[in-house]
């Protein structure tokens, strides 16, 4: 869905936000925000480096409200992780912050983020989805304003399948899932000398945390167990018989060589030389294809299809969703945190959230948003899989979320190298995993 510029502009400005009815007190608030955005839809010449964008919609807030001096700053990924926490150290964090739950959370673990959910207008808030409200309130507080999300989800090559007229294997939007069994039967049909089914990497950092979770989840087991962060429960039969499988397509080579040295990076390219046939991903799959056949690194057919995890019977399992959102740091001066709650909410209008999903490959988490992505079929496979199985605990909101899933990749990258067994591996997780939550 495109929508001009003259359009959104003139939405923004009718936007039923607060106007100042007399002068007001000049505020400045520092705005940090992520790299994410570029080359956003009918604005590509304004909008090619990072924090354009923001600084675009920075300026369309300040001709509203004169006073405000919006100052933004593009803090690049990899030192998110770095400046953010430093900054709060010295005392001088940001006013506002754009950044993933799984951080955001841990600032408000912290207590130096401003709680909003008597901030944020009960029907403006009631626009929301109920589960991503739900995912951002923490001790019963809105610790953040969601805006966007990935969804975690398989992705297969469809076009290694057809060629080998096995299509049919691969579940359908109109028969959006499959069994254990199917699922084997599917990956074992393509593997072949040099092509290994399934992609698999398991980073010492727990940073892929979502993509082999999931096959826990598969199985019944759960990292944790109705929301309790105060003990793992992955050390199950379940979770035993989730590790020993996925141990077992290791051995049968049905995953390629490497898994637990490779990144994210090297499993993109041996997929766009049809290498791998499938793995767990998001919808940025299709832009990072988009990257690679313009960069001249595709050198087979590819027709990304998602796909959802299989399933067994009896087994309630949801998919792995990561949003990002908007978090206020704490305020001394009260019209200060007026307005910036007034910028938030801003850059969290419907308008924005669907340009916010189209140039992410992400979903919005505003009902009036609606389907940014009408007519892609790929997106409405992902949205309809979100609907079956909806979304499933990874932990991030818990105090300790970073060191449990470093804690956890080791373990399994322990039982892909036959260093220890799948029981023994859980058992030493859990030992280790519940110290570190009883600190």
């Amino acid at each position: 869905m495109k929508r001009s510029v003259i359009f959104l502009l003139a939405a923004l400005l009718a936007a039923s936000l607060v106007v100042p009815a007399m002068a007001e007190e000049p505020v400045t608030l520092r705005f940090w925000t992520d790299p994410r955005f570029r080359n956003i839809a009918g604005m590509e010449d304004k909008t090619s480096l990072p924090g354009e964008w923001e600084m675009i919609q920075a300026q369309e807030f300040m001709k509203l409200y004169p006073h405000v001096t919006i100052e933004v700053e593009v803090i690049p990924f990899e030192d998110l992780t770095v400046r953010v926490p430093a900054a709060i150290a010295a005392g001088g964090a940001p006013d506002i912050l754009k950044d993933y739950l799984g951080r955001t959370a841990q600032y408000w673990h912290e207590g130096v983020l401003e709680p909003l959910e008597d901030l944020i207008p009960q029907d403006e808030l009631a626009d929301y989805l109920p589960s991503l409200v739900e995912m951002y309130t923490l001790d019963g507080h809105l610790h953040a304003l969601p805006s966007y999300s990935w969804v975690g989800h398989l992705v297969a090559n469809k076009a290694i399948w057809d060629e080998k007229g096995l299509g049919h294997l691969l579940p359908t939007i109109d028969n959006p899932s499959w069994t254990v069994e199917e699922f084997e039967a599917a990956i074992e049909a393509v593997k072949e000398d040099s092509l290994w089914p399934f992609g698999l990497f398991v980073p010492p950092d727990g940073q892929a945390d979502y993509r082999y979770l999931a096959f826990f989840w598969v199985f019944g087991a759960k990292l944790y167990e109705g929301g309790d962060y105060s003990r793992v429960d992955l050390n199950s039969p379940e979770g035993v018989e989730a590790l020993t499988w996925l141990k077992s397509l290791n051995d049968r080579e049905l995953i390629q060589p490497g898994a637990t040295t490779m990144t994210s990076a090297q499993l993109d390219t041996m997929l766009w030389r049809g290498e791998i046939a499938m793995m767990g991903n998001t919808a940025a799959l299709w832009s990072g294809y988009t990257n690679a056949l313009r960069d001249g690194k595709v050198t087979r057919e590819i027709d990304l299809v998602p796909v959802p995890y299989p399933t067994v019977p009896g087994v309630s399992a949801g998919l792995a969703v990561g949003p990002t959102g908007f978090a206020i740091f704490k305020q001394e001066d009260p019209n200060k945190l007026k307005w910036a709650v007034e910028f938030i909410r801003f850059l969290n209008q419907p308008e924005y959230q669907q340009i916010y999903a189209q140039n992410a490959s992400q979903f919005p988490v505003r009902l009036s948003a609606g389907n940014p992505h009408e007519g892609k079929p790929h997106f409405e496979m992902i949205q309809k899989m979100l609907e079956l199985y909806g979304a499933e605990d990874l932990g991030v909101t818990s105090t300790y979320y970073n060191q449990v899933r470093t804690l956890l990749s080791t373990e399994i990258q322990a039982v892909l190298i036959n260093q220890k067994t799948p029981e023994q591996a859980l058992a030493d997780f859990e030992r280790e995993a519940n110290r570190i939550l009883s600190r």
